[in-house]
């Protein structure tokens, strides 16, 4: 909320119109992260394990016993705390984190996607395309995944990648609103306003059909500054 408060502020001050793009940047780390929301089959009330629930640790020898699905409601309930650390820009924290949650349970793929993120801010792009690589073979077809992984590469210079990973996510998902929104973003960046335009207005058309106004006004107001 404080960068979107900050983009809208931004564009209402023609003195500082050139900072458009500097807080797009930042929107877009907002929706990157849209990717590692909690899924609907996660109970709407977190599972907090209790003193007679501990989570078993890594150096229990039964902890191999247990299968991921037995693992899941603790690894999912770390994996919330991960999220919020990321969410907080905590980016070491999260990388702790998200390394609990995957000692918890290793085939959680949106854990790879998080602790991806986490790790290409603190300058660790290696590894941050090494998990993204993981949570493709976990789960091959999900566009979250090459989305997060063109987030990653647009904030390295590494624009025909990003653009490359936007659009496979699109293939994969043409209903998903956030590549449509971080390549509108990359191609506004590189001067490319008609694309940028046209790939704005996709996702302002998404996220009515979602009915989350927020991003519809937040991004159409961003969508009037560029057009002007």
């Amino acid at each position: 909320m404080r960068y979107l408060n900050n983009i809208i502020s931004c564009i209402s001050s023609k003195k500082q119109k050139n900072n458009v793009f500097l807080l797009l940047i930042n929107l877009m780390l907002l929706t990157s992260l849209n990717c590692l929301e909690i899924e609907d089959n996660i109970p709407e009330k977190q599972i907090v394990p209790d003193s007679s629930t501990s989570i078993i640790s890594t150096d229990d020898p039964t902890s191999s016993l247990l299968q991921p699905e037995d693992n899941e409601p603790f690894a999912l309930y770390e994996y919330a705390r991960a999220v919020t650390l990321l969410r907080a820009a905590e980016y070491y924290q999260a990388v702790q984190q998200f390394d609990k949650v995957l000692r918890i349970h290793p085939k959680l793929h949106k854990a790879y996607i998080g602790r991806a993120i986490a790790l290409s801010h603190t300058n660790q792009l290696t590894e941050a395309l090494e998990d993204i690589d993981k949570a493709i073979d976990l789960v091959p077809e999900y566009a979250a995944t090459y989305n997060a992984r063109g987030y990653i590469h647009a904030n390295n210079q590494s624009s025909e990648l990003a653009i490359a990973d936007f659009l496979k996510a699109i293939s994969l998902n043409p209903a998903y609103p956030e590549p449509y929104e971080n390549l509108g973003f990359l191609y506004h960046k590189l001067g490319k306003t008609t694309n940028a335009q046209i790939n704005i207005e996709q996702a302002i058309s998404l996220y009515k059909q979602l009915n989350n106004y927020q991003k519809v006004e937040s991004l159409s107001k961003i969508l009037s500054s560029i057009k002007n």
